[in-house]
């Protein structure tokens, strides 16, 4: 099974011991979780991974905005880290093409780039991409960079799942995309939704990537929907 999970402040705010158990509790859940907002300061989640089984790993990425790491939580028994891992970055010369409709501002980069990794699950290879969007304010500005950087993943994940060269044809983007944040504020800005949803096929290069999902199965219901009793264990901790 896998899991996404923004643990907010992790290893800044201060958490008691009890908390790290009912973190590692529903971590053990699963099998693979994408943690964000992990803190430089690394002592809660080596805590929470004293808690979980054996054949728990953990795979980190470096600071980027807010001086905040990412990392992978799995269980090697179920699931095999590959050769892949990096992070997801826009050629300079690329950045021209992510670009919305009602968003005038250019794409300048990521605040916090995407960490990648490559894992393998029986016959399953896929390449997960653990996205935490730019933060800033409600105003319109930083509104319109959250729907850039979320259009500028969804661009990146079609390119690559249709490059004969990609090392995993299956890309899963997952993570902290503020979508229902944006969209309760400001409901005439592209949604992050559809800025990230998938295409049926993949754009020429400059060509707008158009979203293509049924009402049903639009990503915010497929990537933010959380079990009720996972919602009261997050707001506990």
């Amino acid at each position: 099974m896998l899991c996404t999970w923004n643990i907010a402040n992790f290893g800044v705010q201060k958490r008691r011991e009890k908390d790290h158990r009912l973190i590692a509790e529903m971590l053990g859940w699963f099998d693979l979780i994408a943690v964000q907002e992990v803190a430089d300061n690394l002592a809660d989640l080596y805590a929470v991974r004293e808690l979980l089984p054996d054949g728990y790993r953990l795979l980190i990425s470096d600071t980027a905005g807010n001086d905040e790491r990412t990392a992978f939580v799995y269980d090697a028994e179920r699931v095999e880290l590959l050769e892949l891992v990096g992070r997801l970055s826009i050629a300079p010369s690329e950045l021209r093409h992510v670009r919305l409709e009602g968003v005038d501002q250019p794409f300048q980069g990521f605040d916090r780039s995407p960490y990648l990794a490559a894992f393998e699950s029986g016959s399953f290879r896929f390449t997960l991409a653990s996205v935490h969007l730019f933060f800033g304010s409600d105003g319109p500005n930083d509104m319109g960079r959250r729907s850039l950087e979320a259009y500028a993943v969804a661009r990146w994940a079609d390119l690559r799942r249709n490059d004969s060269h990609s090392y995993t044809s299956d890309i899963i983007a997952l993570g902290d995309f503020k979508a229902a944040r944006d969209r309760a504020r400001r409901p005439d800005l592209p949604r992050a939704d559809q800025a990230r949803a998938c295409a049926t096929a993949a754009p020429e290069r400059g060509r707008r990537l158009e979203p293509r999902w049924p009402s049903s199965l639009r990503p915010d219901r497929l990537l933010s929907r959380r079990d009720e009793g996972v919602q009261r264990a997050h707001r506990a901790v």
